[in-house]
This record gives structure tokens, C-alpha cells and sequence, in this order.
């Protein structure tokens, strides 16, 4: 992970955290020898180890992690996905693999069918789109501009937006932070449409009106997935795409709007107890308004003719508060540096506040809902 494209930049320092030694037999009683060593034992021991599941796996990753990788907030889901993944398909050595792990093994022909990390994230990124266009009719984009509003170092919006129209006219990659990489544009896939400009890369904040000024009443359709549960002003947010929409354009949003994983990691974030061990600024999670058909009217005032405002709930627990610290504890490596005489009175905070918010009734599983909105809108 540390010399990959994606995270090497990310890296807190150029000391290895480990290097593999050569697993061949006696080579290293060899090397010894060849110096001038009378070698009286070399001897390699083998010790089987395994992680029950994938959440006890990305603990004992995320902890090596946070001490050699800053990875940014609104990366973390993508790195653990990736970290899972590659871990899993780790090829090595056999004797390296008889001993380190013995997580399970995929058969050649298995890891031959087995999907790349981003296709699995593709799937609901396919989903979204593919209600845009079932909702909006969207036929031949060939002569039209279309923005995705927070794109992402994977490009997952602007991937499914080609799968479904290759000959689009214009496609505006957007994010506010400059997370293009070689690896996108020298990307199979994308390649042809950047060498021929029809697909771009542009710094644009959609809270920052200064960004926004040469793209008012230019772009034909908008895509933003998963960006607004990381932005307050969610309905300046909505105001600018407006802004940036031709008259007839269109506008398809999708974001999380209640979690209490995310409430608890903003008010831990931002307590008096806990705030001044903050790592960075960058907000992970800010709810959304509740109400009923709130964002709709929200739309609806700014000028928008709403075609769908749909909310998703899903039903999820914690078995025990033995499971939820581990879930937690994961977002709190990442976003916060507790020292560890004060881990203890943090770990018992967490529990407390994580059964308030979900309004814990103090016997069973811990039983919570997390809810998203699809928000499908057209500019008059």
C-alpha cells in the first residue's frame, strides 16, 4: 500500500515498515558463511495465524496504517475496500504463504474470475446512473456537458456514465481537491476521451462560488454521489448546481443523510474531550434534515421541478458492545489521536453517546438505521 499509485502519496516517511526476507532454504546460513561465520543453527520456525472475519482483519490493518499512511477522510472507505482486496489476493511465495496467514485461499480459476476492487464499488455508482436515466430519459448525451460534482481519485461516476454513453459530448470530472493521477489518465478506459478533451479534470468546490464562475448556465446534466453528507450547507450546495445548470437541464444527487456511525464520529470530533486530539479539519459525516420532503422543498424554492425525492433505510446492528467498539475504533484511528492513558475513558464515552443516539433500550442486539436520498430534479 505504501508504494502503490493510490497511497504513496500519502506516506508519512520513507522508512519501510517491513521488507520480506528470502524464504529460500539456508540462504541466509549461506550469506553467513560466505562472510566468515561458523554457523552452529539456523532455524526457521512457522507459526499459522488468521483473522476470524473482515472486521478483525481491518482492525490489525488500520493500526499498522495510521502510523506509516495519512490517508485523507473522505479516501478512508476506498482504502479499506483496497486493503481487504489486496490482502486477500496477496501472492507470494509458497512458503511465504504457508506462513503468515491463513486466511481463505482462492483456487487459480477463482482468483482468475475474482472482480477488481472498483468493480465492486462500481455496482451501486452503475445503480445510480441507471436511475438517472430511467427517471430523465436520457438518451444521446453526443452534444451534451455533463459534470460529476465530486468525482473522486477512482472516477467511478464518470466510468458508469461511459459504459452507457461512450460518444457523450463533453464529460467535467470535478473535485476540490487535485486528486487526478497518472494511473486514471494513463487508464485504459479514459485514455482516448482525455487526449481528446472530452474528458476533464477541473478544481471546482461547489460550496465556493469563486470556483464556480466559468461553468454558470453551461452544463447540461449534473452527477453527485456520496459528496453532500460531507458538506454543512447542503443547500447552498443545491443552489450552485442550480446555478450551473442550463435552463432543461437536469440534476441527479444521492447522499447519506442519517447514520449515527457518522453522527457519533462528529460529535466525538468535536467535544470538549476530544476535539483537541483532532487530526485534520475534514468532516467525514454531517447529517442531513429529516424532515419529510425537506430537501424536496428545498429543491422545489430554489427553482427546481422535482421528478423523484426517494429515501432509503437500512436496518443494521451491532451484536454487542464488544462489536461496536470495533467498528469505532476504526473511524477513531483514522480521525483522531487519543492518547493512550485517556483510551480507556474514551472507549466507554464512545458507547454511551453511540446508545444515545440510537436511543439503546439497554437489552439486545444495538439495533440502528442508516437512510439515504435520491434527489432526481430538473432546472425549468
Amino acid at each position: 500500500m505504501c508504494t502503490s499509485r493510490n497511497w504513496a502519496q500519502y506516506r508519512r516517511n520513507v522508512m519501510p515498515f517491513f521488507t520480506p526476507a528470502n524464504l529460500e532454504d539456508e540462504y541466509y546460513k549461506d550469506v553467513l558463511e560466505t562472510i566468515g561465520f561458523r554457523v552452529a543453527r539456523c532455524e526457521r520456525s512457522d507459526v499459522q495465524l488468521q483473522f476470524l472475519n473482515d472486521q478483525s482483519l481491518l482492525r490489525e490493518l488500520l493500526s499498522i496504517a495510521v502510523v506509516i499512511l495519512k490517508i485523507p477522510e473522505d479516501k478512508m472507505t476506498q482504502f479499506k475496500e483496497e486493503s481487504l482486496v489486496d490482502f486477500r489476493f496477496f501472492k507470494s511465495g509458497s512458503a511465504f504463504e504457508s506462513i503468515c496467514h491463513t486466511v481463505p485461499k482462492f483456487q487459480e480459476t477463482e482468483m482468475a474470475q475474482a472482480r477488481d476492487p472498483n468493480e465492486q464499488l462500481l455496482e451501486p455508482v452503475r445503480e445510480f446512473i441507471e436511475r438517472c436515466i430511467t427517471e430523465l430519459d436520457w438518451e444521446d448525451l453526443s452534444d451534451h456537458t455533463v459534470m460529476d460534482i465530486g468525482c473522486g481519485d477512482n472516477f467511478l461516476c464518470i466510468r458508469a456514465l461511459l459504459e452507457e454513453f461512450p460518444r457523450i459530448g463533453c464529460l467535467l470530472a470535478t473535485d476540490k481537491f487535485p486528486i487526478l493521477t497518472e494511473e486514471i489518465m494513463e487508464d485504459e478506459f479514459f485514455v482516448e476521451y482525455f487526449r481528446k478533451a472530452i474528458l476533464q479534470f477541473h478544481l471546482v468546490d461547489i460550496v465556493d462560488s469563486s470556483s464556480l464562475g466559468h461553468y454558470r448556465n453551461i452544463v447540461n446534466k449534473i452527477v453527485c454521489r456520496n459528496v453532500l453528507q460531507q458538506i454543512a450547507n447542503k443547500e447552498f450546495a443545491i443552489r450552485n448546481m442550480y446555478h450551473l445548470l442550463r435552463p432543461g437541464g437536469h440534476v441527479g444527487i444521492l447522499f447519506c443523510i442519517a447514520n449515527p456511525v457518522g453522527t457519533w464520529q462528529q460529535r466525538m470530533c468535536t467535544s470538549r474531550n476530544w476535539a483537541q486530539y483532532r487530526k485534520n479539519t475534514l468532516n467525514f459525516f454531517i447529517a442531513g434534515n429529516f424532515g419529510d420532503g425537506y430537501y424536496k422543498k428545498v429543491m422545489e424554492d430554489i427553482g427546481f421541478r422535482v421528478i423523484l425525492c426517494e429515501r432509503s433505510d437500512v436496518k443494521l446492528q451491532f451484536s454487542n458492545d464488544q462489536d461496536l467498539l470495533e467498528e469505532l475504533l476504526i473511524y477513531a484511528t483514522a480521525l483522531l489521536n487519543i492518547p493512550e492513558d485517556m483510551m480507556a475513558v474514551f472507549k466507554e464515552e464512545s458507547v454511551k453517546i453511540f446508545k444515545e443516539l440510537i436511543g439503546y433500550s439497554g437489552s439486545g442486539p444495538l439495533r440502528y438505521q442508516a437512510s439515504e436520498l435520491l434527489l432526481i430534479a430538473i432546472k425549468p
